[in-house]
């Protein structure tokens, strides 16, 4: 089970991918870095604040991503950052 860690910047203006896609599932958890500002999250390039689900300051959020699936993230705010972590099925 490859296990992989990360950190992202989560710019304001256009969304960036967080987790990239895999042929086998994938063990999420990510973190919002920020002490002030949200971040949201969806499946999605299009996500916005009004269309992803949020991620308030740091707070962790755990899931599985099923092969082939993404997650992109938008922030509310300049300086926002994810630690992510994700391990990979066999």
């Amino acid at each position: 089970m490859p296990v992989e860690s990360s950190k992202v910047s989560i710019p304001n203006g256009s969304a960036v991918e967080i987790v990239g896609s895999d042929n086998m599932s994938q063990d999420v958890a990510i973190t919002n870095a920020s002490a002030d500002n949200s971040f949201f999250i969806d499946g999605s390039d299009a996500v916005s604040a009004l269309t992803g689900f949020p991620v308030k300051a740091e707070e962790s959020i755990t899931f599985t991503l099923g092969a082939g699936d993404r997650v992109f993230g938008i922030a509310s705010a300049a300086g926002v950052s994810a630690n992510v972590l994700v391990i990979t099925a066999d």
